[in-house]
């Protein structure tokens, strides 16, 4: 019974050092900005990323250079999508599908082609496209496909998803720099940023962060008061709108 506890005790030491060994890269990220303000003239905005992989003295070397892949998502929620069909002069919605867990932004930014970037089993640890991010999200059978994939290319035609195989530039062998840049249909709330760093094919390092989006200026002031008073907020509504068609039965009045 010792020597097994021995035996296991030297086995628990072994996988605990391997690990160390295999995460001994510490991973830091930066924004320029941990928020974003929307306000009514919101077009887009472009938010500044730097990262930079710390090396300690111990760490193994590494024979080629670092690569490093950021994943960001949006909020999550639900999406019903339909599919159109021509009925005689008019198109009515027929065939639809609701999907429970989608992002609502995703974008995948590398240095390099993923393909490039890790081998074979870390693909299928980590999914190299949006569509396979999408699936890996929300389960997708034969019958969600065709609706997967146009709710997909919608959001890519909108800049809600997208992938760039060149937005990732290294400054030097352990620091990098990279733009997140959302349209102006971007939804409000917390973003996740995903960061991976890899070396010879293999994660050597991982965090994750992320940042807000938010309302601001006088939208923010209605935005807040209907949420948190909205009993209120519904009668100034009422009466304001009472106010106007009394103001305007007034000047636009025939004697």
């Amino acid at each position: 019974m010792k020597a097994q506890l021995t035996a296991l005790a030297l086995a628990f030491l072994l996988f605990f050092c391997h690990a160390q060994i295999a995460w001994a890269e510490k991973l830091i990220v930066a924004f320029s900005s941990d928020h974003i303000a929307i306000g009514s003239d919101f077009s887009g905005a472009e938010l500044t990323v730097f990262g930079g992989i710390e090396r300690g003295a111990e760490d193994p070397k590494r024979n080629g250079p670092y690569d490093a892949v950021m994943i960001v998502r949006g909020p999550q929620g639900s999406v019903m999508v339909r599919e159109k069909m021509p009925v005689g002069p008019f198109w009515l919605n027929r065939a639809q599908h609701a999907f429970q867990s989608v992002p609502s932004f995703l974008s995948i930014l590398t240095d390099r082609p993923l393909e490039e970037v890790i081998d074979q089993k870390g693909h299928a640890q980590l999914p190299a496209s949006v569509e396979a991010q999408f699936a890996a999200h929300e389960a997708t059978g034969p019958e969600s496909g065709n609706f997967a994939a146009a709710l997909i290319r919608i959001r890519r035609a909108q800049g809600l998803f997208g992938d760039d195989s060149d937005a990732i530039l290294f400054l030097s062998s352990t620091l990098f720099r990279t733009m997140i840049r959302l349209p102006g249909a971007a939804p409000l709330g917390h973003y996740d940023v995903e960061v991976r760093a890899f070396a010879e094919g293999e994660q050597v390092a991982m965090t994750e962060t992320g940042f807000w989006v938010n309302r601001s200026g006088f939208e923010h002031v209605l935005a807040t008061a209907a949420r948190q008073h909205g009993v209120l907020y519904g009668l100034a509504v009422i009466a304001m709108a009472l106010s106007v068609g009394f103001i305007a039965s007034v000047i636009f009045r025939r004697d």
